[in-house]
């Protein structure tokens, strides 16, 4: 293994008059850390007097090589030795931190001492999910063991001296799925989450993970929204994507980009069906603009639906040469398209309503009014039935994070979004803009760019990982008095 505080990665060139920001060196701080120290409540430490396995990412279960989510060992679905590596799959953001932290100046191995707890509860939160993908959603309750291992370490860690000084005000939880859970457990997990944990700090990859929660407008109070860890064209290289060069404007041959799934529309499960808007609104885009010009990439990849699979390099591609890229929801409002869109230098194009999320969009974070453009469509019936505010409102909680009424902008962009009444009105505008608009957009897209990669320990310029230990040591400190 890399001894990363000496790892050093080759600069790229200026590229259109615009420095393509590539990590130079790993730090060992983060100012905002400085004089605070770090504990990471590692679940696994409650293992043997509580019954539980121990558990370990790299080892307990394999990431699928197309889409970056866990399966179990036994999984048949893909071969053992195509697996991705762990630091790409889609979901491995606490990983990251927790690597990051352990290579840190802020590290302690006080938990008394300590002025922040890390739960790193990953690795069985990510074997529950390994265990619903591989034996699919309609498992027997009784299966559903990784579920119960990760209440029984919640449990353990509630009885720890720590957690009963301060109530969890000092805690941080780190949630990387918009919501899977399955099983006996599911009940407990969000009992646990929305009431026991409500003074922690929580990141998460959408709003609608902790808006689903009585308790909201305090977990609110420390609330992070972060990326999903962006997929890479090659396994060995995770950062082979941040460092192609951006592709001066003029040579970007397509204007508009967009491919994803648009199926299944709905999910049954044993108690209930639920609609994916976001599916729906993906399709209706797509045929409201796939035939709007030569130079528009705009399509469903399902057969059904005349589209083709494309690999993730040849996404990769079409978005590097392409001007503007869609970011629509799916199944919730989160992600990992937005990602890939900011590495490959592509202007992101938001669209709404319900519009997806906006990761790290709070000060200090993305700024996404200088990087994208806005969109907000006043038909929109036929994707959506219930009328859309840009507000939450204060006394109702969606029963799902598939609510798309809560898929609001978490960037105040009301003032820069454009309005248009159709879809297909979108093509008007976009071929309107003045090159000047242009290139100021895709030089706060290039300053962004990094800031959407994981890296396994605190770099020079800033990676995700950077952003969220600052929000760590800043915003997860308590901010209530300390219960004794």
């Amino acid at each position: 293994m890399h001894d990363m505080k000496t790892l050093w990665f080759i600069c790229v060139a200026l590229v259109t008059s615009l420095a393509v920001p590539i990590w130079s060196r790993a730090l060992n701080d983060v100012e905002a850390c400085t004089g605070k120290s770090i504990y990471i409540l590692d679940l696994s430490m409650f293992a043997a007097d509580h019954g539980m396995p121990t558990c370990d990412v790299m080892k307990d279960m394999k990431i699928d090589p197309k889409n970056g989510i866990p399966y179990m060992l036994d999984h048949v679905g893909f071969r053992q030795e195509d697996t991705l590596p762990y630091a790409l799959a889609q979901h491995s953001g606490p990983w990251h931190l927790k690597e990051a932290i352990q290579s840190s100046n802020h590290v302690t191995t006080d938990m008394d001492k300590a002025d922040i707890i890390y739960v790193y509860d990953h690795c069985y939160y990510m074997l529950w999910l390994a265990q619903v993908h591989t034996r699919g959603r309609k498992m027997p309750k009784e299966e559903s063991e990784a579920g119960n291992w990760l209440i029984a370490g919640y449990h353990a860690m509630l009885n720890t001296s720590r957690w009963q000084r301060s109530k969890g005000a000092d805690f941080v939880f780190y949630d990387p799925h918009p919501g899977f859970t399955d099983g006996s457990a599911e009940k407990h997990y969000y009992m646990l989450i929305c009431d026991t944990f409500q003074h922690a700090m929580h990141i998460v990859v959408e709003r609608g993970q902790r808006n689903i929660c009585q308790a909201y407008w305090e977990i609110s109070k420390k609330l992070l929204i972060v990326p999903y860890v962006p997929g890479s064209t090659d396994a060995a290289r995770p950062l082979a994507d941040f460092e192609q060069p951006i592709l001066p404007l003029e040579e970007r041959q397509t204007l508009l980009f967009f491919r994803a799934t648009c199926l299944p529309y709905m999910y049954m499960y044993p108690n209930n069906t639920r609609i994916t808007t976001g599916k729906v609104m993906r399709h209706d885009v797509s045929l409201a603009l796939g035939k709007t010009g030569p130079n528009v990439d705009v399509m469903c990849t399902d057969k059904r639906f005349g589209g083709r699979f494309l690999t993730f390099a040849q996404v990769m591609q079409r978005m590097r040469s392409t001007l503007f890229c869609l970011v629509l929801p799916g199944d919730s409002a989160s992600a990992r398209r937005t990602s890939e869109i900011f590495m490959a230098g592509c202007i992101p194009v938001f669209l709404g309503p319900p519009y997806g999320s906006m990761p790290l969009a709070d000060a200090g974070g993305i700024d996404y009014r200088a990087s994208s453009l806005f969109f907000n469509v006043s038909e929109y019936r036929g994707w959506l039935d219930d009328d859309m505010v840009w507000e939450i409102p204060l006394d109702e909680r969606p029963n799902h994070v598939c609510n798309p009424w809560v898929w609001i902008p978490d960037a105040p962009i009301d003032d820069v979004a454009i309005q248009i009444r159709t879809v297909d009105e979108l093509m008007d505008h976009l071929r309107t803009i003045p090159k000047e608009v242009l290139d100021k957009k895709l030089e706060a897209v290039v300053a962004e760019r990094e800031k959407f990669s994981f890296q396994p320990y605190i770099t020079a310029p800033p990676s995700a990982v950077n952003i969220v230990l600052s929000k760590m040591c800043t915003i997860g400190l308590p901010w209530t008095a300390q219960t004794a």
